[in-house]
Formats: C-alpha cells, structure tokens, sequence
C-alpha cells in the first residue's frame, strides 16, 4: 500500500492582501507530492489478499474525505510555462501557461492518470494532452536578442499553485482519463531575483535566490563558440520551432509532414531556408519559416552549418 504523507501548514505572512495569491494561500497545506494526492483520488486497491485491499480501502478513503474541500498549494508543471518565438511584426513574445499540473501523468497502480486545471478543456493533440491556458498574454520586445535574454533568463521559472479538490476530481476526454483540481490562485516565479511573471490573483515578489541565477556563459551572446554543432544542440535549438509550427498547422486547419532544410551562421541565427513537403505551398508555410528564422543556436567556428529537419504536424 501506498504511503501518504503531505507536509505541514505552509506559513503565508498574516498581514496579506485581501486579494492576492498570498491571501488564497494562507493557512493552505503545502503539497511535496502531488501523486499523493492523485492516489487518494483514484486508487483501486484491488491488489494483495482481502484483508490488504480492505485496509487500502480504508486508508484512501479517509484520505480521499479529508482533502475534499481542503486548500492545497503545490508546484505545478516547469514545462507548463512557456515564451514562444519572438514576433518581428508585434515586436513581442507569446507568454503562455497552460493548466498542465501533471500532463505526463501520475503513476497508480500502473495506469497513468495526467492532472489538470480543472475548466481548462483538455483535448489531445498528436497523441498528447494539450489543456487551455491558466496565462495567455505578450511581452514587448526591441528586438530577437533581448526577448533571447528574457527568455533564458526565466526559463527555470516555478510555478506555484493554489489548489482545492473538487466534488467530482476525475475527467474523460477523448479515450483519456485524468484528474482536474480546481485552481484557486497561480503564480510563475522566477527564483534568481524573486520577480513574478504572471500571477492570479496579483503577487508580491518572493525571496531571491541567487544560486538559481543563469551563469554569465548561459546567456545568449555570452556563450563561447563550439566547434561543431552536435545532434543534441540541433534537437534543443529547433524544440520550440516544433512547437511554434505545430501551432501554425494546428491553426490553419492542416496536417502533414514538412521537411526543411536549415543553414546556420557563425553566430548562430538561421541564414538560409528551404522548406519542402505538405506545408511548402499553403498559408501556414509563412508561418512555420518565421518560427525557423526566430531559432537560436550555439555559436560555431565554422562560417556554415547545414542539417535536414523533417516534421510532422500538428
């Protein structure tokens, strides 16, 4: 049987506002583990002797009643926040955070059940859960390098949510099944200077943590250069391409396979582009050639560096 252990009252300061995230979050338990919540939740308990599937039962029950309306803060998923591709023509970065808690999935008994923002309308794309967003909004920029920096800059970014369970916890979608919590408060922080992101209700800045600031050589320009660019450089660099293309497939109404062909400079941005296969000729064919030009990779001795990159979207 599974062991369930949830720590203790997380110390919000008494004086916070009426309406803020520090509010929502006074006298909530802290969270280490979501699995253990998921477990009470949807546990069978149908393994072991009958005297251990009683005693399961028992357990989880009892478990299962004393979360129900209870205030919970936990981390949500790292990977739910993202900084989309620089928009030349807006002059600013796509903000998102979508109601992921655990969209990979918490493991009971052998069965995967992902977790979500209860309301945020899970459908799958291309096999995998895609829930709405929690935070949509933009950031301006004066150009690609600094939203580069931006984005480097709060990519270890944690989010933090305030969460109850609701009457009804689990959820159907499209052959799937999952759990939803209901998202009272969220917010995104950045741990190097204690700045909020993005935060519902508004949030104060938390403490800095130095320790979780990017060295100087991580920060884009600040790099020294490689000599060649591996595979795993390549895959990193054109991670968000796939995304932003996914997303130019999926908003056009089309699917298929794209195969590009990428040239990259000395310093990294993309100096050629060719772009074949089943998106060549349509309307998100623009769409997909801006989210390549936006990649940025590691800096090389070599003047050129040419690969293949085939896709298939959505």
């Amino acid at each position: 049987m599974r062991a369930v252990a949830v720590a203790a009252l997380l110390a919000i300061a008494p004086a916070a506002r009426a309406d803020s995230f520090e509010a929502k979050a006074q006298g909530a338990t802290r969270v280490k583990h979501v699995e253990d919540v998921v477990w009470a939740l949807v546990a069978a308990c149908d393994r072991g002797d009958d005297t251990e599937r009683r005693q399961c039962r028992v357990v989880r029950d009892a478990r299962a009643a004393e979360l129900a309306g209870k205030t919970l803060v936990l981390d949500g998923d790292a990977s739910a926040f993202a900084v989309r591709a620089w928009d030349a023509a807006r002059k600013s970065s796509r903000v998102t955070l979508s109601g992921c808690i655990r969209c990979g999935g918490v493991d009971v008994d052998g069965r995967s059940w992902p977790v979500i923002a209860a309301g945020a309308a899970p459908h799958v794309e291309a096999g995998q859960l895609a829930p709405g967003y929690l935070y949509d909004s933009s950031r301006q920029f004066a150009d690609d390098t600094q939203a580069e920096r931006w984005a480097k800059s709060v990519a270890a970014a944690r989010v933090e949510l305030v969460v109850k369970v609701p009457a009804k916890p689990r959820w159907s979608a499209e052959g799937k099944d999952g759990v939803a919590l209901d998202v009272v408060a969220y917010r995104v922080v950045v741990p190097c200077d204690g700045s909020v992101i993005a935060a519902n209700p508004p949030s104060d800045p938390v403490a800095a943590d130095p320790k979780q600031c990017p060295r100087a050589a991580e920060v884009p320009g600040n790099e020294p250069a490689v000599e060649t660019l591996t595979s795993d450089m390549i895959e990193d660099a054109m991670r968000p391409v796939y995304a932003a293309a996914r997303t130019c497939a999926t908003d056009h109404k089309l699917a298929g396979k794209a195969r590009l062909h990428v040239t990259v400079g000395a310093d990294g941005t993309v100096i050629k582009l060719e772009q074949q296969g089943d998106f060549a000729t349509t309307p998100a064919a623009p769409c997909i050639d801006k989210a390549v030009k936006a990649a940025r990779f590691p800096h090389t001795t070599q003047r050129e560096t040419s690969f293949n990159y085939p896709m298939t979207l959505p």
